[in-house]
């Protein structure tokens, strides 16, 4: 009899459930586009809303046809903004698995003759965020640059105080179309910006250019921070995360996969206030802290050509603590170079902190006339605990340079492969007259590399032929626990037992090179 008295209750209770969740629950899908459209109800893009419906915070929240978490905003055609305008801001959060996801549907477009310097979209205060170009969005402005109308601050894509945020597969181009131009205009353009107060946070398989800088996040607790598989360029800052105050802090900082340059050179000003770096990480007030993977990247171009100018390195960090540099292919294209370019930079700044516990391993460097590592002293703090291990040093004006007249910063040197260098490594080296090591045997007698080799990595497309002095050199480092390391820039695992090669692929059929630059 129970059983029977019970089955109703149930029932009715099961009913009201799912009436309640009906009543609360968010539309999947709503349609958005610059103006309304056919019956305005947001059901696909013949009938969807206008921009000024998304941005109004009354159509956020958690009842039906309300954008809330798990709805997909899907933007139609082509959105054109005033000049300075944002086009959408986010006025409501998702959730852990159910973010709200702003889908750029094909053919898609956000325009304006420069965009607002709170982003064509801009999410302040809100959470679980997911911006998805769709492999065809794009975000440009149309009328900014050398020789146009504007020459204004703007951003593509703008985050504050926002956590568990992701741009993906979108396009930001033309911020700033600069030809010719050795002045500072547009130093203030972002593609991506996350500002403080930001924290797990992802930019994946997004194509930035032309805009002086293109992935920037300015940390004030970093936790966690994904940028990979983006293609970059016409930038002399294309990935920068730097402290916003005293005792800032960024960790589990995950930097690969990206294909960077080569248009440095373009960004280059003569007042020398916009100096070129590819991939950058600092820690520059007093208490603050970065620790950083930096792997897998491609890295091309000339960042020194232009007389006169302030340029620094491909992969910069400065005041970082137990950072890894490791699989990244660096080639420095020309032999013309006019500044102290380099292919990684290890420094440390007062106030910031010194730099402690870094490693670089099977990186390939190769070059001209530029130095690859470089620990300069930066008001004396060139740190210790650098390790060096498994690079291939290529054509390269000085292998490894020091800045003070010392070589304590370093720990542990070797096995690598030097060749074609003038110097193998050099300390002394930002006050000068260097003291040179040039050859693999002086070197050796300051007690680093004895395992290392001179030998010709014979490379062809920057992996080791059958001959090459780079196979079998390296090191096992399996025993780091360094996961991604175990596998090289092609994604082949490493032995995990025996030698390794020295570089960045583990042999000649890892995979297919980088395609050469255009």
């Amino acid at each position: 009899m129970e059983e029977r008295v019970n089955r109703p209750r149930n029932l009715a209770l099961a009913v009201m459930f799912v009436i309640l969740a009906a009543a609360f629950s968010t539309a999947s899908d709503i349609y958005i586009a610059q103006n309304a459209a056919g019956g305005n109800t947001g059901a696909d893009c013949a009938d969807a809303h206008a921009a000024a419906w998304f941005n109004s915070a009354a159509n956020w929240g958690s009842n039906a046809a309300q954008i809330g978490p798990g709805t997909t905003v899907h933007l139609c055609g082509t959105f054109t903004g005033s000049a300075g305008a944002t086009m959408l801001t986010v006025h409501g959060s998702g959730s852990s698995g159910s973010p709200v996801i702003i889908q750029f549907e094909s053919g898609a477009a956000l325009n304006a003759p420069y965009w607002s310097t709170n982003g064509a979209i801009n999410c302040s205060n809100q959470n679980y965020i997911t911006i998805d170009g769709n492999n065809s969005g794009i975000i440009a402005n149309t009328n900014n640059g050398t020789n146009l109308t504007y020459q204004n601050p703007s951003k593509g894509v703008y985050f504050s105080n926002c956590s568990n945020v992701e741009v993906k597969n979108l396009t930001v181009q033309n911020l700033y179309q600069r030809v010719n131009d050795t002045s500072s205009n547009g130093s203030q353009t972002y593609g991506v910006y996350f500002d403080a107060g930001c924290d797990h946070i992802k930019a994946d398989g997004d194509t930035i250019f032309m805009s002086r800088n293109l992935i920037f996040v300015a940390y004030s607790s970093v936790t966690s921070a994904q940028i990979y598989n983006n293609t970059l360029d016409h930038s002399s800052w294309m990935i920068v995360m730097g402290d916003d105050n005293s005792g800032s802090s960024a960790s589990g900082v995950s930097i690969y996969g990206n294909t960077l340059g080569p248009h440095f050179n373009e960004w280059l000003d003569t007042a020398q206030t916009m100096h070129a770096d590819g991939i950058m990480i600092f820690a520059a007030n007093s208490g603050s802290s970065a620790t950083a993977q930096i792997y897998d990247n491609y890295i091309t171009g000339d960042m020194c050509s232009t007389p006169v100018v302030n340029c620094s390195g491909y992969i910069y960090t400065q005041g970082n603590s137990g950072t890894s540099i490791f699989n990244n292919v660096i080639y420095h294209t020309t032999s013309a170079s006019n500044g102290p370019e380099a292919e990684i930079i290890i420094r440390g700044n007062s106030p910031g902190p010194a730099p402690s516990q870094m490693s670089v391993y099977n990186n390939t460097l190769v070059g001209q006339t530029s130095n690859t590592v470089c620990v300069k002293d930066g008001g004396g703090q060139a740190g210790t605990g650098l390790v060096v291990k498994n690079n291939i040093f290529l054509n390269l004006s000085v292998a490894m340079a020091f800045g003070p007249n010392s070589l304590s910063s370093l720990n542990a040197s070797g096995p690598n492969d030097f060749f074609g260098n003038n110097d193998v490594a050099a300390d002394n080296f930002d006050s000068g007259p260097m003291n040179e090591f040039a050859t693999l045997p002086v070197w050796q007698g300051q007690g680093f590399d004895k395992n290392s080799s001179s030998g010709n990595p014979n490379l062809a497309n920057y992996m080791p032929q059958s001959d090459s002095a780079a196979i079998g050199l390296g090191a096992n480092l399996t025993g780091l626990g360094i996961t991604p390391l175990d596998s090289d820039i092609a994604g082949v695992l490493r032995p995990t037992s025996g030698t390794w090669f020295a570089g960045a692929y583990q042999d000649p059929t890892s995979g297919s090179a980088p395609a050469a630059p255009t």
